[in-house]
């Protein structure tokens, strides 16, 4: 039989012995949400099911009492054996992935947004089953559906389970640390990946708050959304991140950490996807990013744009050229991976130049290639090597302007160190370039 999911309640009750043995099998599945590129829109007339991966199932009796567990294969399926005391069961899926052997993963969908609020986890149960049709084997389907939301949460799990697939293959026993996604249907906080507790609940190191409300802006189902947060998370968990995040956009001349960032969200997001196009839908119309023909007018490591595209043009297999260079290199995701992991212990600041300087140590033959594909975004070989950059000459808008005049404020790629002693820096007497660049106060930008 198939039921649909009501997208409540919670999978962990204790366990029960009794007598009525059941065999019991089938698969589970949640409705898929496809995106309009050319919309910006989801596209809820185009619906179709997709298997629910590596996912918890239950054998539940009538009073919720768990009897026996598994997990769903990769095409969805599952098989439980049990013992039932009650005339009735149910098949109970659950919006985790958990694994206790390596490679070890916990990945879970609670129904909250609150902050500081764990919440409780997802689940969808089965129509009423009866146990003596199922003494030999009987075949129960569970379905997510998208009319109560229920599919939502499966489909967050299913880009972390499409993604951890990629870094399994550069690392199959890396072990993933706790992460839970907080959303629900009504989520208009936004969406962002976090490690405070403060937003994630006491004993959750890691989170990321998605968007549900789809009369404004949902984002279960932009999957190259969720890939980016779940970037930050394999950024922030398994290397380092230095971001301090804040508020950015393709053309913004960014704080290099920040840059650094965002555009490898972007093009991992590209990548895990095996889709350049990267769309966040809303509810009027949302945006398209395309990582390989981007249309970012700001160039430098400083900008996310040119970051994502460097990224990318480093696993891609097209050939394309931009300012005089061209991109002839087709990594492999692991040539990639191993470049994001050297940046945890380097003394510098995580940034592309440094992404790039772990790429090459690794592909020493590739450094001419690897020239070419940063000079098609304007970066210098190295760091020691750019030159200073200054608002006027590099980034003058409406949008962009300095609260002082328009002289040229020099600033040197490298953040320089302070070392005065009993010296409290003035937290109103800002130079003027710290001014530069931005409406408002925003550290986040280049010379802030």
């Amino acid at each position: 039989s198939t039921s649909s999911g009501t997208g409540t309640g919670s999978g962990t009750p204790a366990a029960e012995s009794g007598t009525g043995k059941v065999t019991v099998s089938g698969k589970i599945y949640y409705e898929h949400v496809p995106v309009n590129t050319s919309t910006k829109t989801l596209n809820t007339s185009a619906i179709t099911s997709r298997p629910a991966r590596a996912i918890t199932v239950y054998l539940t009796n009538a009073y919720s009492t768990v009897i026996s567990q598994t997990t769903t294969d990769s095409t969805g399926t599952y098989s439980l054996t049990g013992t039932v005391s009650s005339a009735t069961f149910y098949i109970v899926a659950v919006a985790e992935m958990k694994k206790t052997t390596s490679p070890t993963y916990d990945f879970s969908v609670a129904n909250t947004v609150s902050a500081g609020s764990a919440g409780s986890t997802y689940a969808v149960y089965s129509s009423t089953q009866n146990t003596r049709s199922c003494t030999s084997s009987c075949t129960v389907n569970v379905t997510a559906v998208d009319s109560n939301r229920s599919n939502g949460p499966f489909s967050l799990l299913d880009v972390a389970y499409i993604a951890i697939q990629k870094v399994l293959t550069a690392n199959s026993s890396t072990i993933f640390p706790k992460l839970v996604f907080k959303w629900t249907s009504s989520s208009t906080s936004g969406s962002y990946f976090t490690t405070s507790s403060a937003t994630c609940g006491s004993g959750i190191p890691n989170c990321i708050v998605l968007l549900g409300y789809r009369s404004s802006d949902s984002d279960e189902f932009d999957r190259h959304v969720v890939a980016h947060e779940f970037t930050h998370y394999l950024e922030s968990a398994l290397s380092r991140s230095d971001s301090i995040g804040g508020s950015h956009s393709t053309n913004d001349l960014l704080e290099p950490r920040i840059a650094y960032g965002e555009g490898l969200g972007n093009a991992m997001s590209a990548i895990f996807m095996d889709d350049p196009v990267y769309t966040d839908t809303t509810y009027s119309g949302g945006f398209n990013i395309n990582m390989e023909t981007g249309t970012h007018t700001l160039n430098g490591f400083y900008s996310e744009g040119s970051v994502q595209s460097i990224i990318y043009d480093l696993y891609d297999s097209s050939v394309d050229s931009k300012n005089s260079k061209s991109d002839s290199l087709n990594y492999s995701f692991s040539k990639i991976w191993t470049g994001i992991l050297a940046l945890k212990n380097i003394s510098g600041i995580t940034y592309i130049h440094e992404f790039i300087a772990a790429v090459k140590t690794d592909n020493p033959s590739d450094v001419t290639a690897i020239n070419n594909i940063t000079g098609m975004e304007l970066l210098a070989a190295d760091e020691i090597s750019e030159g200073n950059v200054t608002a006027s000459s590099n980034y003058v808008s409406t949008t962009h302007t300095c609260t002082g005049s328009l002289s040229t404020y020099p600033y040197l790629p490298i953040i320089q160190s302070y070392s005065g002693t009993g010296t409290v820096l003035s937290t109103t007497a800002f130079a003027e370039s710290q001014w530069c660049g931005m409406v408002g106060v925003a550290n986040n930008k280049l010379f802030g």
